[in-house]
């Protein structure tokens, strides 16, 4: 459970910043957008959580592993459309 947290906030990390360079290329952006990149990482994690993917009975388990992070991903994207 530890190491699928880690490798979570790493890919989230990396794909928040990789997303923000070929986006706005190596130039300064507003920094609301620096924050908003650094922050949904941390949103993704936290609805993750929220939807207990990360609990050992749902690791590997399948179906309902996907059910639970397809719906932290459609949490995230609602959270971010309505606050947008």
């Amino acid at each position: 459970m530890l190491r699928a947290r880690a490798a979570d906030s790493a890919v989230a990390l990396v794909s928040g910043f990789l997303a923000y360079v070929i986006h706005f290329g190596w130039t300064r952006a507003w920094p609301t957008y620096i924050g908003i990149t650094l922050l949904l990482p941390f949103l993704w994690m936290l609805t993750v959580s929220l939807n207990r993917a990360y609990e050992s009975r749902f690791l590997g388990v399948g179906s309902e592993e996907f059910r639970r992070v397809a719906r932290s991903g459609i949490s995230l994207v609602a959270i971010v459309s309505f606050t947008a």
